[in-house]
């Protein structure tokens, strides 16, 4: 790689990252938005067609938000089973999972339940613990190879996602509590709390 190429590559590089760090910290921003920014910085960084955030549940992924081409079946809310799936391979994962028709191999036997040429995924985990999955698909054959892109890019962007989504787990969390704190303070019924020996520890 030449200087002025190796001065190319540390500027957009540079760019990638502020415009995700910088889409993270807008936290008054809707959240699907921000996803959704993730997302197409991504697409446009890898060169992919499609991005997608899903969340695990047991034998399925629920997709959280996608950006790009697809035919509704990654639309925000839909349930994909992961079995023999590219996800699952990313989920039992600790590194970044490529897969490219290039390669037949790189498939590890899954079914490609979409026809693309190549995947880019990396588990999405919250609290060290795998929450879902962080991927992209691209059509058809593209620059740069599914090999050249960076793994520490992609490992950066999932981080930010993994912080967009557990600041929003919160939000959520503390909502539902002061839910709960409302109904017991305006409720006209006794509510208490005992301990597993019946003492009572609290009440309204």
């Amino acid at each position: 790689m030449t200087g002025d190429e190796q001065g190319w590559f540390l500027e957009a590089n540079d760019s990638f990252l502020r415009s995700i760090y910088l889409t993270a910290c807008q936290a008054g921003e809707c959240f699907e938005q921000q996803l959704q920014a993730l997302l197409k910085a991504g697409c446009e960084r890898f060169s992919m067609d499609l991005g997608v955030i899903t969340r695990f549940d047991q034998d399925t992924c629920t997709v959280l938000e996608s950006y790009g081409q697809h035919d509704g079946s990654m639309a925000r809310g839909c349930v994909l089973n992961i079995c023999n799936a590219p996800c699952s391979i990313a989920l039992a994962s600790d590194t970044v999972v490529r897969m490219c028709d290039a390669d037949p191999g790189s498939f590890q036997g899954v079914k490609k339940p979409l026809d693309f040429d190549s995947y880019l995924g990396i588990a999405l985990r919250l609290n060290g613990e795998v929450f879902g999955v962080l991927y992209f698909l691209r059509y058809q054959q593209a620059e740069p190879a599914i090999a050249q892109i960076d793994d520490d890019e992609i490992g950066v962007l999932m981080l930010i996602t993994a912080a967009v989504v557990e600041r929003q787990q919160h939000l959520i969390s503390e909502q539902h509590i002061r839910e709960i704190a409302s109904i017991v303070e305006n409720s006209d019924d006794a509510i208490f709390t005992e301990t597993l020996d019946r003492q009572i520890k609290s009440w309204n």
